[in-house]
């Protein structure tokens, strides 16, 4: 009955520090995103057609990424990112997602990991930027973005091998890139239609559609956290770091103080701690001797009241 007592308190325990941790830890998820949210919200504001707004442009992300089975925060960063990078290779804002779509199809038709699509879209847009794809940038779409690769090849009526040495003519341009890739689109859709749906692509639908869903909760916190009221708070929780930094600075001293004192008065307090000591040694040692007796008997009862179970126990 103890132990199952016992038990029942230490899952009680455990339910209340997971259900705490778990608490702490959808707060701080919840920060990280709407971080996230504004800080996407600010880079595809620097890249807006002119009469867009960034909430059309945000719309027209998720839609492609919906589309696409891709993560929407990742994809925003790659058109954000083409976008500040190589706004001059494309046309509008919808070349660009277009472009960026049927990269992350390729991908998946690929099979290529979340690393190895982040290395090779940021390869790419360095080579977009640059307006040629060559060197190091070059090796990293061969390998990561093999589809795009073939594309070029196809596009340009020459085989995979030729393709190093035009790339080191300088000849593998933005429009190469571009055109290869929205030539060998249909092909691309096609093949990506013909996969079946996994679960992690559901997964991350819905973890698309939830901060999509959340984006006013989201604008609001960010607008809470620039105003007045906001600003007062922060204000408020740094005032309280700085006292208690100071209460824990005088209270060292005090303990450094002490101590100082004592080190320096030992000869003198040495003498008063023994006498103290001892007298407190002589009352409580007749005690300690006195309970030994009872003990032992108790220790001697315990063990033959258990004997029949020891050989079980050493056994198990």
């Amino acid at each position: 009955q103890s132990v199952d007592n016992l038990t029942s308190s230490v899952k009680r325990m455990a339910a209340g520090l997971a259900t705490a941790y778990l608490s702490a830890q959808g707060i701080r998820a919840a920060i990280e995103a709407a971080d996230t949210f504004i800080s996407t919200q600010a880079r595809l504001d620097l890249i807006v057609d002119e009469g867009q707004s960034v909430e059309q442009l945000r719309d027209m992300i998720f839609s492609a990424s919906q589309r696409a089975r891709g993560d929407f925060n990742a994809m925003a960063d790659n058109v954000s990112r083409l976008g500040l990078l190589a706004k001059d290779a494309f046309e509008s804002t919808a070349e660009l997602i277009a472009f960026t779509e049927i990269m992350q199809k390729a991908f998946k038709v690929s099979g290529a990991s979340i690393t190895e699509q982040a290395a090779a879209m940021y390869q790419l847009s360095q080579a977009m930027a640059s307006g040629r794809l060559q060197g190091d940038e070059f090796v990293s779409i061969m390998e990561n973005a093999p589809m795009l690769a073939a594309a070029m090849a196809d596009y340009l009526g020459v085989s995979r091998g030729e393709l190093k040495e035009l790339s080191s003519e300088g000849k593998l341009t933005a429009d190469v890139i571009k055109g290869a890739l929205f030539a060998a689109a249909d092909d691309i859709n096609k093949k990506f239609e013909e996969m079946p749906k996994t679960f992690g692509d559901v997964f991350q639908g819905f973890k698309n559609e939830a901060f999509n869903a959340f984006e006013p909760v989201f604008q609001r916190m960010n607008d809470w956290l620039n105003s007045a009221q906001g600003s007062a708070m922060i204000q408020s929780i740094t005032n309280a770091i700085y006292v208690a930094a100071q209460a824990a600075n005088v209270l060292l001293n005090i303990l450094i103080l002490i101590g100082d004192v004592i080190y320096n008065n030992w000869n003198l307090i040495e003498p008063i701690f023994f006498m103290i000591m001892g007298i407190l040694g002589s009352a409580i040692i007749p005690l300690l001797w006195a309970m030994i007796k009872p003990v032992e008997m108790f220790a001697v009862s315990v063990l033959a009241a258990s004997w029949p179970i020891l050989p079980l126990g050493a056994a198990i």
